[in-house]
């Protein structure tokens, strides 16, 4: 149990490094927030609207964009592992699966 946490920690911090250091994260972001700016831009007006009603529909599109991006992000991110080889490189490891979950 004594290196359960040192091993958790490099785990994620690999992880951590993946996830922030590329430019997919803030291009996403971006992309959720412009369609978000769309829809808030692009709304009919109607006589029953209130600021309630406009906002939901705003983070309604937002929330739409946010679920394609991490769909697609998440199979680039597989298929990333596979074609550099990272999976191959870590089945040697005493890295078990629970801790990759973790991670």
């Amino acid at each position: 149990m004594s290196g359960f946490f040192p091993r958790i920690g490099r785990l994620l911090s690999v992880e951590r490094q993946k996830v922030f250091g590329g430019r997919t994260l803030r291009l996403g972001a971006l992309a959720v927030l412009g369609v978000a700016g769309l829809a808030w831009f692009s709304h009919d007006t109607t006589s029953e609207e209130t600021a309630w009603t406009l906002t939901s529909s705003v983070l309604a599109a937002g929330l739409w964009a946010a679920e394609i991006f991490l769909l697609v992000a998440g199979t680039t991110a597989i298929a990333g592992e596979s074609a550099q080889g990272t999976l191959k490189m870590i089945l040697p490891h005493a890295y078990r699966r629970s801790d990759w979950i973790l991670a």
